[in-house]
């Protein structure tokens, strides 16, 4: 059999196959890199612009127009849907003696707090204050609302692990019912952030702990934490070999 007749026997059976929404692996090798290629592009998001945009957006947008008012970080790369492939980060404004409603869904979240005193998020009925440098996790699942009852707003950082979720197709969400959901317990009383040592290895890792069984790990303040970062770089110091 002659090379013209082997390679035109080759792409009328690539076509019949592709008709069929198939594909011969003998076709991967020419859409596989020698290397990982990703169209994410290294970006900076300065606080300046960031927070000015946050101000002209709550003089703007209400609860009507948007259920949480955030700006979202979108990626150059990703033609303005996410931050990388796999971390949606926004900032969020919650005014003084503002409120939004619960809802729930199924990515997670962080929120490191940034700016403001007076606000909180509430958790799956946990209470969780905000100030500034503190973490508040809301796993998957798991009602929540903000609320600020100070004077000033309160801004912070939200990640979510949203891309993966909608590239797996597994995005939902709904409302509580009602527009909060009751406060059952506070993070001020019944969370601490704490370390525990691992001397055969000489590092402290930190967690937030909980005396009681639930709620947990969902509020890390920032005052309690300081303690054990600086003993956790204590103890880095004192175990490293010269």
């Amino acid at each position: 059999m002659s090379a013209e007749a082997t390679l035109d026997s080759m792409e009328r059976l690539d076509q019949d196959m592709a008709a069929k929404h198939m594909m011969g692996f003998w076709r991967w090798n020419e859409v596989i890199a020698p290397h990982p290629v990703t169209t994410v592009q290294a970006h900076l998001w300065r606080w300046n612009d960031v927070y000015q945009h946050l101000v002209r957006a709550a003089d703007l947008v209400d609860s009507e127009r948007a259920e949480r008012r955030a700006a979202l970080l979108t990626n150059p790369g990703l033609n303005g849907q996410y931050t990388t492939h796999t971390i949606h980060a926004s900032l969020q404004h919650l005014k003084p003696h503002e409120h939004v409603s619960a809802h729930r869904h199924t990515f997670a979240a962080l929120r490191f707090i940034l700016r403001g005193r007076g606000g909180y998020t509430t958790v799956q009925g946990q209470r969780c204050e905000m100030e500034a440098g503190d973490l508040i996790l809301t796993p998957q699942l798991t009602w929540h609302d903000h609320s600020n009852d100070g004077d000033d707003p309160v801004v912070w950082l939200d990640e979510h692990d949203l891309p993966p979720v909608m590239a797996l197709q597994q995005f939902a969400q709904d409302s509580y019912g009602q527009f909060q959901q009751p406060v059952q317990t506070t993070s001020r009383g019944s969370v601490a952030c704490s370390g525990w040592s691992n001397q055969s290895i000489g590092r402290t890792p930190l967690s937030c702990i909980t005396a009681g069984e639930t709620p947990s790990r969902r509020c890390c303040h920032w005052p309690r934490s300081r303690l054990p970062l600086i003993r956790l770089t204590g103890s880095c110091s004192s175990s490293a070999t010269p």
